[in-house]
């Protein structure tokens, strides 16, 4: 006869339960550490759109949140003209501007690429309960911006 026994199939779900139950802890830590990895993507794109469209349209570009943090969202605009817009970050996926922490500003970009000196910040992007390594945006003074990885999984003192 072909087939399985009752038995055998039993011996199968048993150890397929077993291994689905190691697998599902890690995928979920993977899966929230990709929304923190998107975010800070999402927002480094922001930030080249911004330039480019500031030194193409020969104008400031600004890069504003939408509410008094970075979660709320973004929005890139040439003045009143709306380039871009960014929804709300996924829950869990938290932001700190800057070591010590201060408050989200809009950053500035002139029609030469370069921010303005007081639009330059240091965007940490973290999941909280901390589960992968904050990611910091920052943008130097000539207005290219770049992402790093944190070393001790640790936002509060920045990306290191």
């Amino acid at each position: 006869m072909r087939g399985f026994t009752l038995i055998e199939m039993m011996v199968t779900v048993g150890i397929v339960g077993v291994l689905a139950a190691y697998a599902v802890p890690s995928m979920r830590d993977m899966i929230q550490a990709a929304k923190a990895r998107s975010a800070s993507s999402d927002f480094y794109a922001a930030l080249i759109l911004a330039r480019s469209e500031a030194i193409k349209r020969r104008t400031s570009v600004t890069i504003a949140p939408v509410t008094a943090a970075w979660e709320g969202g973004w929005t890139v605009k040439a003045g009143a003209t709306t380039l871009s817009t960014h929804d709300p970050l996924e829950s869990g996926v938290l932001t700190q501007v800057n070591v010590p922490a201060v408050a989200a500003a809009s950053i500035v970009y002139g029609m030469n690429g370069r921010v303005a000196t007081s639009s330059q910040q240091n965007v940490i992007f973290y999941l909280s309960p901390a589960v992968s390594q904050p990611r910091c945006v920052n943008v130097d003074p000539s207005g290219l911006p770049r992402i790093r990885t944190d070393t001790n999984m640790t936002a509060s003192d920045g990306c290191n």
